[in-house]
């Protein structure tokens, strides 16, 4: 956020790839309450959002939601992307926002004049 805010060039990697790994608070929170109060507690949660968008749309996205020109270099790493796999029994028992919806609900909460 503060490199876009400041038009300074950002440095991505694998820019296809299918970013999923972005979630808002109070989705969390929801999952969490829903956790505690209705399941079995000793469960491993991998948590992430239903419908994936790629790395360079979700830059693309905030690039437009600060109003500045994009600006990002791609850049070779070294490192392997991952993405949080999710089976479709846990889709259906949980409300899950989208990546953009997460990035959306952000920036109301946070007053950002976007």
């Amino acid at each position: 956020f503060n490199k876009i805010k400041s038009n300074k060039i950002l440095k991505i990697s694998n820019p296809n790839f299918k970013f999923n790994n972005l979630i808002h608070v109070k989705n969390l929170s929801e999952i969490i309450h829903k956790i505690l109060t209705k399941e079995k507690k000793n469960r491993i949660y991998n948590l992430g959002n239903k419908y994936p968008m790629k790395l360079k749309q979700v830059i693309n996205y905030l690039f437009m939601k600060f109003k500045k020109k994009t600006k990002y270099e791609i850049i070779k790493s070294q490192n392997k992307p991952f993405k949080i796999k999710l089976n479709k029994l846990f889709l259906k028992r949980y409300r899950i926002f989208s990546v953009r919806k997460s990035l959306d609900v952000f920036f109301n909460d946070n007053n950002y004049n976007v």
